[in-house]
């Protein structure tokens, strides 16, 4: 018997290679992430005014700020949902072509007008 010769390594994981929008994904929830700990960020800032006018201990700050990002980034999950149901969705633009989602086709329950 003669043993398998293993496969040669590309370094590149086997579902990967025919995804190449996936690297566009990441990108995306990375810079998503960024604006969010940028914005609690401007939060912790504020934070010793915030002292000042609404007399806070430690923990109503720290409800405060945990209750904030929470909320900025729910609001940032519900604004995707709806630039994806809404955004180009109607419209023929060029950015399809960088799209990794194809346009509805005009047969397609969701490019006819509901009535």
């Amino acid at each position: 018997m003669t043993a398998a010769s293993p496969q040669p390594s590309t370094g590149i994981p086997p579902g990967a290679a025919g995804r190449p929008q996936r690297w566009r994904m990441l990108v995306v929830l990375c810079l998503s992430l960024l604006i969010v700990g940028l914005d609690v960020t401007v939060l912790n800032v504020a934070l010793p005014a915030l002292i000042g006018e609404l007399r806070a201990s430690t923990g109503e700050l720290q409800w405060l700020v945990d209750i904030y990002s929470l909320m900025a980034a729910g609001l940032m999950l519900s604004a995707g949902s709806l630039a994806v149901r809404y955004g180009s969705g109607r419209s023929s633009s060029p950015a399809w072509s960088s799209s990794p989602v194809p346009p509805p086709s005009p047969r397609s329950p969701a490019a006819r007008p509901s009535s």
